[in-house]
């Protein structure tokens, strides 16, 4: 992005941007004055004459030891006999770049100060040979004086245009060119690179650059990313036009633009806004076409992208001199994007990219997350011994279990012979379960149908399957293969791919750990001769019918023929002979590629229809089954489209009418289970609930609602709760006991949090852990918090507002480190600085104890020259001690050494929403000062507080919307 052009220009900023150092591009902090830059990027502009004329060459000089720049263009430049002779340096470099008429008419873009950074020249030289003609303008003393202009006539007709300027150091209140702003100018002649045609050459300080197109620039970001990131990061590009290109990549969590229009760096506009938005559109109608319960919105899409444009458009017009955003409107754009055959090439590879399978990662995370909260809420206290049907491994669970073995069956007939056969293998290692019928198909089905599938918590529960957890190996499970065993039928095959469609929406990496899933095949017919002591099984029709051809008459001539109907027809002794020799039945599942993904999908997706028509269309069922069957030696079956065991759909019509009459059978055993809940009775509790709306996918919790339950004297020593407000030793004792019933699993040491390098599986816990905790009236974790105060950072503020984590908070209290922590804040440089304050801090060791009590402490420094703390407390005083000692170490800081102290108590009526309170006072101040940072100075934030938390029930309301900003935030994992 290019550097903040809504500032004030002779103000020192220091921001994080891009530069260009050790020939990459790298992101740090850069302290430069934004008039220079200005200056710099306006002349660099005027020269490169994008989109007016063309040039061939651009060479810019940076002389730090000199203090000069110079810039230099070859190729057709402003036409001498059309500059006047009392042409300003304003008018020149802010028309001239955008058209070769420099007497345009003014725009609002005049009244802007950013034409004055061309005040601060010491000297600047203009020279232009164009025709034949040399034009040579000479201005001092910041452009109060000027040489004559000088029109002489050249011996050649090469057309050039070069300035160069003496910045005034001293009225910039620099000593010299300082490494900052010569690696932001260095990279912004680096920008010249991506923007400019490839055959242009570029030279910066005597180098020849190297010849870069769109895509090659875009690289070396990316190129950064991938370091930073540890892994690679690609693009998409496409090249819409001769006027337009865009690319797009992954973000870091939060969306990321970089582009161009007529060379100019913009920070928005509707080319940036229609093209991220198709994008958007895009991703969301592909997530949902795979998968209809996905949880996304647009703003989770967002935050996933990396957009880059370069543009080219003669008209375009910008909001200011500085031309940060474009306001050119979407219809003015000179392309359209609705029927641009290239542009919708670009969306289709888009939606077939890395960037779609991280978009569809995220929407199935939300999803889990989601269903593992409802299955807690909906769902009773489920144990292994209460699951009918299971026969469990004695091993299962343990140490060893993932050598442990699940055989599911088809029914009790197929149970029945897997008992017999574990005779023979023993039960430590293999544990049975019968399936009452066929699975549920949980591609499309609704979160309240698969939540209240006993047949689905019964297999999770067994397995030890975890919603919030991505599984690339077994040792987590209570079993880490699964063996499944049906007859040999279309139904048999049906109920394998039921299965396989389970893992693969919920645990796809489950099916890619080899022998994890295996089948257990059985014979379907078995011909037998006593005479000559030979018995031969025959696993397929097609296989026996060969056979049966090259031994005519097989029935008279002493063999004995049996069919197998299915499991039930064979004895237990040929059951524990399949056991016997196991290895010769089983069939492992192999993953193999990403086209076994789409096999799956086409198969059991409502929305591919005509995919799986087509499918099975092609589908040469004899041929090509006889050819699978050949490679049986390797018992290897993959999961693909050439599956035999994806055979059963070659029956499309009585497949479709199967799933609806199981789909209703378990719509309507479901609606009858709610029914038998719907009574409750007085005094009762209603369980939480988590609902979803499938239309946007914002997440709704409904609130605890008791019906005449009295408050329970053991929670609350005072039943009336208000009486308690008054006798703030009550309340205190009351707040204490309610803490010290709190749930133990939901408080998280602030060591903890600040770990580097957390596993993944315990970045689910906790964000699980978090999201549960404000699921109730529970109190808030330091987790919770320094969770929130992220996405606020991420979200609502800005680069004057500092949210300190409540890990540095606790800091800020010890003795040992607050001095230094305290430095390396950095303070003085903020507007704004809050600070979550908790009653542990007051300890010698903070850490030591979980705290009773949150509250927030504010350090105002919008007027710079009488600082001040304010110290907002829901109930009164209860840390004013705290606040009060947290407040005198940071006045170590010589800028806030004399800054009173004030409290500002805010009335709650609970006894746990304290940490809620910090968290909608925090977000109302950020949001007050964004929106009034210009007039801070001199007004005051508390009545603009109060107005948005002057009532407790909404208070407690900000639970659900805190919930919704973590599940909506792809940042928020790394809290």
């Amino acid at each position: 992005m290019p550097p903040d052009m809504h500032i004030n220009l002779l103000e020192r900023q220091t921001q994080m941007l891009w530069v260009y150092e050790g020939k990459a591009m790298v992101r740090r902090n850069i302290s430069y004055i934004p008039a220079l830059y200005t200056m710099f990027d306006r002349i660099l502009l005027f020269s490169a004459r994008i989109g007016i004329s063309q040039i061939d060459i651009l060479r810019v000089s940076i002389n730090v030891a000199k203090g000069r720049i110079s810039i230099y263009s070859h190729g057709d430049g402003l036409p001498v006999e059309a500059i006047p002779e009392d042409i300003n340096p304003r008018e020149l470099f802010f028309h001239g770049i955008l058209s070769d008429n420099i007497n345009i008419k003014k725009t609002g873009a005049d009244r802007s100060n950013s034409g004055d950074v061309f005040t601060f020249f010491s000297k600047l030289i203009i020279e232009i040979s164009d025709s034949g003609q040399k034009y040579k303008q000479v201005f001092y003393e910041n452009l109060g004086k000027k040489k004559n202009t000088k029109i002489t006539m050249c011996h050649t007709k090469v057309c050039w245009t070069r300035v160069t300027f003496f910045p005034n150091l001293d009225m910039l209140n620099m000593t010299h060119l300082e490494d900052d702003i010569v690696a932001l100018m260095r990279r912004r002649v680096i920008d010249m690179l991506g923007i400019l045609k490839k055959e242009i050459k570029v030279e910066l300080d005597g180098h020849v650059l190297p010849d870069y197109c769109f895509p090659d620039y875009v690289d070396l970001y990316l190129q950064s990313a991938s370091r930073e990131r540890s892994q690679n990061v690609p693009r998409v590009y496409q090249k819409l036009n001769r006027s337009w290109e865009v690319c797009v990549s992954l973000s870091k969590g939060q969306f990321e633009q970089l582009s161009f229009v007529n060379g100019i760096a913009t920070i928005g506009g509707a080319h940036i806004d229609i093209v991220t938005r198709c994008i958007e559109k895009r991703l969301i109608s592909a997530v949902k076409k795979k998968s209809r319960n996905a949880v996304i919105l647009l703003s989770n899409v967002k935050n996933h992208l990396w957009v880059f444009i370069n543009a080219v458009m003669p008209s375009a017009e910008f909001d200011s001199c500085a031309q940060g955003t474009l306001i050119t409107p979407y219809t003015c754009l000179d392309i359209n994007f609705e029927q641009s055959v290239e542009f919708n090439e670009f969306l289709t590879q888009v939606a077939d990219s890395f960037i779609f399978t991280e978009v569809f990662k995220w929407a199935m995370l939300r999803l889990n997350l989601a269903m593992a909260l409802r299955e807690e809420n909906e769902s009773s206290e489920l144990t292994i011994e209460a699951i009918p049907k299971l026969h469990d491994a004695y091993c299962a669970g343990g140490k060893d279990s993932d050598k442990c073995t699940l055989i599911i069956t088809e029914g009790d007939s197929a149970m029945s012979l897997a008992m017999v056969g574990l005779a023979e293998l023993g039960r430590d290692y293999y544990g049975v379960f019968a399936l009452k019928g066929k699975l549920l198909n949980v591609r499309d089905a609704s979160i309240d149908k698969i939540v209240g599938n006993l047949e689905i918590n019964h297999i999770k529960k067994i397995i030890g399957l975890d919603h919030t957890k991505v599984y690339y190996n077994t040792n987590d499970l209570r079993y880490g293969h699964i063996m499944i065993m049906t007859d040999q039928d279309h139904d048999g095959s049906h109920i394998k791919g039921l299965l396989i469609n389970f893992f693969h929406v919920f645990w796809p990496s489950l099916l890619k750990i080899p022998t994890f899933l295996v089948e257990f095949v059985t014979p379907l017919v078995k011909a037998t001769n006593r005479a000559e002591n030979s018995l031969l099984y025959f696993y397929t029709m097609p296989e026996y019918k060969s056979w049966e051809e090259s031994h005519p008459g097989a029935d008279s001539s002493g063999w004995s023929i049996k069919y197998y109907k299915g499991l039930g027809t064979s004895t237990f002794e040929e059951g524990r002979q399949y056991f016997k020799d196991i290895a010769i039945d089983q069939r492992h599942f192999i993953w193999v590629d990403e086209e076994d993904d789409k096999a799956i999908e086409i198969a059991f997706s409502n929305k591919q229809v005509e995919e799986r028509k087509e499918w099975i269309r092609n589908f040469q069922m004899v041929r090509e089954l006889e050819a699978e069957y050949e490679h049986l030696d390797k018992h290897i079956f993959t999961l693909g489209e050439t599956s035999p065991e994806m055979l059963w759909l070659r029956d499309l019509d009585a497949l479709e009418k199967k799933l609806d009459i199981l789909d209703q059978e378990d719509e309507a055993a479901y609606l009858q289970r709610k029914m038998r809940n719907i009574p409750i009775n007085k005094g009762v509790i209603e369980k939480q609930r988590l609902s979803f709306d499938s239309n946007d996918g914002v997440v709704a919790m409904d609130e605890l609602r008791v019906q005449k339950q009295k408050v329970s004297k053991e929670a609350l020593p005072c039943q009336n709760v208000s009486s308690c407000l008054s006798d703030e030793k009550a309340y205190k004792n009351m707040a204490l006991q309610s803490r010290r019933n709190a749930s133990t699993s939901s408080i998280r040491s602030p060591s903890k949090d600040i770990k580097a390098n957390v596993p993944s599986e315990r970045k689910y816990e906790d964000l699980l852990n978090d999201l549960r905790t404000l699921q109730g009236r529970n109190w808030l974790n330091d987790g919770v918090i320094c969770r929130i105060f992220k996405i606020f950072s991420e979200t609502i503020c800005n680069n004057k507002i500092l949210l300190v984590p409540q890990g540095v908070s606790t800091l800020l209290s010890n003795p040992l480190y607050y001095s230094e922590t305290v430095k390396n804040l950095e303070l003085p440089s903020y507007s704004l600085v809050l600070i979550p304050v908790n009653d542990a801090q007051e300890n010698p060791n903070p850490s030591a104890d979980a705290g009773s009590h949150w509250s927030l402490l504010v350090l105002d420094m919008t007027r710079a020259d009488t600082p001040m703390f304010h110290h907002h407390d829901s109930l009164g005083t209860f840390n004013w001690e705290v606040a009060k000692c947290l407040a005198e170490k940071i006045k170590v800081l010589p800028a806030v050494a004399k800054a009173q102290i004030c409290n500002v108590p805010v009335l709650q009526q609970d006894s746990y929403n304290c940490g809620v309170y910090v968290l909608a006072i925090a977000e109302a101040i950020c949001e007050w000062f964004v929106e009034n940072q210009e007039y801070a100075h001199i007004s005051n934030y508390n009545s603009f507080m109060k107005a948005r938390i002057n009532n407790p029930k909404e208070v407690h309301e900000m639970r659900k919307k805190y919930i919704n900003m973590i599940l909506n935030n792809p940042g928020s994992l790394d809290s």
